[in-house]
């Protein structure tokens, strides 16, 4: 196991890069950090959001690094030379609470915030979600059938590039095919914190409130439910071969669940504060990393699974 020391507040934000090399975190402290993940030692720190980083996403190629959060404006990063390239993307209204970029061919960088304001649409000034061409900077703003003025709390992506929207009124969209074709909302009693698609795109994993919903894409069919935690779950995420379900929650754990039968297989209480705010998984599925309220990461191996 290693424990990450390096961030001066709690840790909102986990993923690795498509190599598996690096661990990307960011938190409270404005900051966004590289680690590398066999030694542990810190590679290198993004410093230009003037708030808390509460979302970061990499795109399948390593290109772009992406980042949000109480700033209210969108970060976009060449990875590879660890600078910014954009300044001047639109700010949100509101605080970005979700970022996830297309994973075809890395270009379409979804980005979803908060709500701000009462009464009717005001148009695109207003609106709770965006998508941004990542090669031209262009932003393009919500077709018809989504909600324009409804709070976001997550965004995922399908392998195929389908990308589910979690809103915070409890509904999730889903949107099929390069000509999106929304699927009817799936409701929860919550709103939605997390989302995550098994590698083959058939399922949908929900977070809302203290439970994990877990859907049939296809028939719009929730097929169990797995949980509860003790208190809210803000995270997860599944492995690469799809049989196990990380969770990370506001009652200071980590779980493990078997994705298929919904049976907790482990859990753990690093004290990494009162709240678990992130999970990640490798891309070879070999390790995971956690995080939450205290200024600590831990990666730990899931191969005894």
């Amino acid at each position: 196991m290693l424990v990450l020391q390096g961030h001066t507040s709690s840790v909102q934000a986990l993923a690795y890069t498509p190599d598996g090399a690096t661990l990307i975190s960011a938190g409270d402290d404005w900051t966004i950090r590289l680690w590398d993940v066999r030694g542990g030692q810190q590679q290198a720190v993004l410093r230009e959001h003037t708030d808390a980083v509460l979302t970061i996403a990499v795109s399948p190629n390593g290109k772009w690094l992406a980042s949000g959060g109480h700033d209210k404006r969108v970060r976009v990063w060449d990875f590879p030379q660890r600078r910014l390239v954009n300044r001047r993307f639109p700010p949100f209204r509101a605080t970005l609470n979700a970022v996830s970029i297309d994973p075809r061919a890395g270009r379409w960088l979804y980005c979803g915030a908060d709500r701000r304001f009462r009464g009717v649409d005001r148009g695109n000034r207003d609106a709770t979600r965006y998508t941004i061409d990542l090669e031209t900077h262009i932003v393009h703003y919500p077709g018809e059938g989504l909600p324009r003025t409804t709070a976001v709390w997550s965004l995922a992506h399908a392998p195929n590039g389908d990308v589910a929207t979690g809103w915070g009124s409890g509904a999730v969209t889903v949107e099929i095919g390069e000509v999106p074709w929304i699927r009817p909302p799936l409701q929860h009693p919550a709103a939605v914190t997390g989302l995550s698609f098994s590698p083959d795109g058939a399922t949908l994993f929900a977070l809302s409130a203290n439970i994990v919903y877990v859907w049939d894409v296809q028939r719009g069919e929730v097929r169990r439910t797995i949980g509860p935690h003790a208190a809210r779950i803000s995270s997860v995420a599944v492995t690469p071969d799809g049989r196990f379900l990380l969770t990370g929650g506001w009652d200071a754990t980590v779980r493990v669940w078997d994705a298929e039968t919904g049976h907790e297989k482990a859990r753990f209480d690093w004290q990494l504060g009162r709240r678990i705010n992130a999970v990640a998984v490798a891309p070879d599925g070999m390790t995971a990393a956690a995080a939450g309220d205290a200024h600590e990461i831990v990666i730990w191996d899931l191969d005894d699974l």
